[in-house]
């Protein structure tokens, strides 16, 4: 053979022209020809696997998808109307976004937890996705809510210290007396409020309660069927009129507070006759029943509060 002829055959160790050759990995598809790209997606370990790059959709650390639903707008509807459920709805939860709204989120208890889980980054939308844009906004939106809880707490804090100051509505009064003539004032606050006269309760958020203690006695016994004996004496029974002042209130025992001369708070007995029934009062109805304590005798402070347990007025009786 001259030196310019051309070998015959593929080089020792290739496999003849049109023969298969072997896939890009084990067990993969033949291949006739060409070259063998890198199989993007193949498993680790196999050749030519390139991992999908950060950012491409469902492609995170941690190997979990990011959906289409946004951090910072579910944080801010968590914050504003989660007790209304409009941050699960804009999820995709439609049946636990619900569920929020009936329940007032949770009696708030809901959307606090809703609201640490978008801030931890432990909420998902409708598919499991996680929400894009928590690392960008993360830090803003922990530094908004921390703020706000401060400000909340020291607004609810100056507001209980107002409502405690000697222009609050107190009043001084024997129960007795002031049943047999309800014009009476003894040692009237300057409200004038007393035992027999309305008293104008802020429940807060432009409600406006009309209560009056109509009368109070004390007494061995709350309720003639059960009979059971007071711890601390006897019970503080006081006889209440709720009506609804301005928008629209609720009458409910719970609302209800009593302390002894020694400041110790007295138990609430439920179980009394004719109790003060729980429920919407609309304006131009009227509630009536018995609130009772179980409380030692003489003159008691009776507290009465808003729906959050934040005092809104107060009356000394003396049984």
């Amino acid at each position: 053979m001259s030196q310019n002829t051309p070998p015959v055959g593929p080089p020792a160790g290739y496999p003849a022209p049109g023969s298969p050759q072997p896939g890009p990995y084990a067990g993969g598809p033949a291949q006739t020809s060409g070259q063998y790209p890198g199989y993007q997606g193949a498993p680790a370990g196999y050749p030519g696997y390139q991992a999908a790059p950060v950012g491409y959709p469902g492609a995170v650390p941690g190997g979990q998808f990011v959906g289409n639903k946004s951090f910072l707008t579910a944080w801010l509807l968590a914050l504003l109307l989660g007790g209304l459920g409009v941050d699960r709805f804009y999820l995709g939860k439609i049946g636990t976004g619900i569920l929020k709204l009936v329940t007032l989120g949770g009696l708030g208890i809901w959307s606090l937890i809703d609201l640490i889980l978008l801030l931890t980054n432990k909420q998902t939308d409708k598919q499991g996705y996680k929400l894009a844009g928590y690392e960008k906004h993360k830090t803003v939106a922990l530094i908004v809510t921390l703020a706000l809880i401060l400000l909340s707490v020291v607004f609810n804090i100056a507001r209980v210290g107002a409502s405690t100051t000697p222009s609050g509505s107190t009043a001084v009064v024997p129960a007795a007396s002031a049943a047999s003539n309800p014009g009476a004032t003894t040692a009237a606050a300057p409200a004038g409020y007393t035992v027999g006269q309305p008293m104008s309760v802020d429940m807060g958020d432009g409600n406006v309660a009309k209560v009056t203690i109509v009368s109070a006695k004390y007494s061995a016994t709350a309720n003639a069927t059960l009979n059971a004996p007071a711890k601390n004496g006897g019970y503080l029974i006081l006889d209440v009129l709720w009506e609804t002042e301005k928008g629209k209130t609720s009458s409910n025992p719970l609302y209800f507070e009593a302390k002894d001369a020694d400041g110790r708070k007295g138990d609430v007995e439920m179980f009394v006759d004719g109790a003060l029934g729980s429920g919407v009062v609309l304006p131009g109805d009227k509630a009536r029943g018995n609130v009772a304590f179980d409380i030692a005798p003489g003159t008691s402070t009776v507290i009465i509060t808003t729906p959050l347990l934040q005092e809104a007025a107060r009356l000394q009786v003396t049984p």
